[in-house]
């Protein structure tokens, strides 16, 4: 019979943990360390917020169960409206909000950043809470599956923008140049080289010809 969690447990004391001063110091020491949080896979439970308007929030499960001194898994609970980080640059930004079900990195800060997260200012933490769950920031995805949308950069400098369902281009003006030929679109109207099409005409044209002249 394959022997359970319990036949492989480690207590969480031993026999020479309290058998001097050193190993009791050693066994406190180990047992703080043991509470400290510094990074977790976890997984995105629901998500707050996004979208065109402030970064939002997310609530993540981490995914690595703790274990206890005879061996049993006891699962984490919801860690719950933690920040998540977005590639932004004053009022640029790549809007790419977590999805549920995500898997991710959250880290968790060396001291009470809450003031931090309401305030958008520096302060004193408001607690002594340091390396919390409390204090977890979700910094993206990894392990997750072939995504279906995507803009990706190949090593030869390809660069491929595929969706299965839209690409929309919002700009004043939009300016695409390609083998010497520029395509250029604003208020004015469709510019190829620089003639543009509302205006220009084609000489040459004949009743019951088939071609026309260049554009000029």
């Amino acid at each position: 019979m394959s022997a359970g969690p319990s036949a492989l447990a480690t207590p969480l004391t031993a026999p020479t943990s309290a058998a001097t001063h050193t190993q009791a110091l050693q066994f406190m020491i180990a047992q703080a360390l043991a509470r400290m949080q510094t990074t977790l896979v976890v997984e995105v439970q629901a998500v707050h917020g996004g979208g065109l308007g402030p970064v939002g929030t997310v609530d993540v499960l981490p995914l690595v169960d703790q274990i206890d001194g005879a061996g049993n898994a006891v699962p984490h609970v919801t860690i719950f409206g933690r920040p998540y980080v977005r590639w932004q640059g004053g009022a640029n930004a790549v809007i790419l909000d977590p999805a549920e079900g995500d898997l991710g990195v959250c880290c968790f800060a060396s001291r009470d950043i809450s003031a931090v997260i309401a305030s958008k200012a520096h302060g004193p933490p408001p607690s002594n809470r340091k390396y919390n769950f409390a204090d977890g920031l979700y910094m993206g995805g990894t392990l997750n599956g072939t995504p279906t949308s995507y803009l990706q950069w190949e090593e030869d400098g390809t660069i491929n923008c595929t969706s299965p369902v839209a690409v929309n281009v919002n700009a004043p003006t939009i300016t695409l140049t390609g083998g010497g030929t520029v395509l250029k679109i604003s208020a004015a109207g469709i510019e190829l080289d620089g003639i543009l099409w509302e205006t220009h005409y084609h000489p040459g044209v004949q009743s019951g010809g088939s071609n026309t002249g260049p554009p000029e």
